[in-house]
């Protein structure tokens, strides 16, 4: 006799548990994935900011050589 008008077996409690087990394992795999890389973004956004700030202050330091120069000549040209 043929048994195919049955359906499979259903999963027994230790095929539940480890497919369970096993998803979790998964889930947890791409949370430490994700957490890896958004501290790696944070890191590139922190490296950014410096790089930004930097920018700023060379801009900065460079007016103020620019507004000293203008002035020791406004001075000079006075004298």
């Amino acid at each position: 006799m043929n048994d195919t008008t049955r359906p499979p077996p259903r999963p027994t409690l230790s095929r539940a548990v480890a497919l369970r087990n096993e998803a979790i394992q998964m889930y947890g795999y791409e949370y430490d994935l994700a957490c890896d890389r958004l501290a790696e973004l944070r890191h590139q956004a922190d490296t950014a900011t410096r790089l930004r700030r930097l920018r700023a202050a060379r801009r900065w330091a460079r007016r103020a050589e620019h507004a000293r120069l203008r002035a020791a000549r406004a001075s000079a040209a006075v004298r």
